[in-house]
């Protein structure tokens, strides 16, 4: 008697990783004190064995990760991305995500941060969720940072969260610095800051940058393994999936919401790319199987 293959294609949990060594300090209050637009909330260095370094979870805040030794995968929003040395990750609010050493041992320096414009400064920084080569970490700046923030009282530290963003800033130049195709490089920024602009499309980027349909779809094929058109489409559907689960929006304001407001066209892409219609992925979202 044959047996019967496994229907369920997510990957297997992957068991708690030793705790080598944990440094972390954390910011008093719990939420960015009232006012703050850009608030530091924690600065951590990890090293760990084989397995899961923290436990799935829906992110609240903006992280910034680095890759010291070793290789750490990152699960989010059923995808996976690998994080190396001289390689960074950034986390966007509302993702869920976790990470875990793959290797047989790793080692990671991380802060997060929040407030009104957390987000924005991101995008300001040239810089988009997803993983980028940034050479070493800035460990001397982090550890200054980790400093101030053990030192700060409940309504956290102006001067550390200045610092912070001066970081981000220059991981910013770091990164644009080291891309080796900075025309992708400028394509998929204006994706990832213009995604909700339902007037963004192939066309528009292409007038934007100035430059053919067949060279910018070529080079970026090759370092994205995607076409423009189908980059900022899965970027839509990995945003509605967010919302999906998230929000009580009805289906056609979470279509809108991401750019795309027929709410038919907007249905049909999102069973395309995920395997289920909007309404059964937002009461099953974890056994989503996605294409995107």
């Amino acid at each position: 008697m044959s047996k019967k293959k496994n229907q369920n294609t997510r990957p297997l949990p992957i068991p708690p990783a030793p705790i080598c060594f944990r440094h972390e300090a954390v910011r008093h209050n719990p939420v960015a004190p009232d006012g703050s637009r850009f608030s530091l909330v924690c600065v951590g260095h990890i090293r760990a064995k084989h397995g899961s370094v923290l436990p799935e979870d829906m992110t609240q805040f903006v992280g910034i990760v680095w890759c010291l030794a070793g290789e750490i995968e990152r699960r989010f929003d059923g995808h996976t991305a690998r994080l190396r040395p001289g390689w960074v990750s950034i986390v966007l609010p509302g993702t869920l995500m976790h990470f875990s050493v793959v290797s047989k041992t790793a080692e990671m320096r991380f802060f997060a941060v929040d407030g009104q414009d957390a987000e924005k400064r991101v995008f300001e920084s040239g810089l988009w969720e997803g993983e980028f080569p940034s050479g070493p970490p800035p460990e001397g700046w982090l550890d200054i940072l980790y400093e101030r923030l053990t030192d700060a009282g409940w309504d956290g530290d102006d001067v550390a969260s200045s610092a912070a963003y001066d970081l981000l800033v220059r991981l910013g130049e770091n990164v644009r610095r080291m891309t080796s195709d900075k025309q992708v490089y400028e394509a998929r920024r204006i994706i990832h800051e213009q995604w909700k602009d339902k007037s963004l499309n192939v066309t528009k980027i292409l007038k934007k940058l100035g430059v053919d349909r067949s060279t910018l779809s070529r080079r970026f094929l090759r370092v994205t393994g995607s076409s423009v058109l189908d980059y900022l489409l899965a970027l839509r559907v990995q945003n509605a999936k967010r919302m999906l689960i998230n929000t009580a929006k009805p289906i056609a304001e979470v279509g809108e919401a991401v750019g795309i407001d027929n709410p038919v066209y907007f249905s049909r892409l999102f069973a395309q790319r995920t395997g289920k219609s909007p309404r059964a992925f937002r009461l099953d979202p974890l056994g989503d199987d996605s294409k995107c």
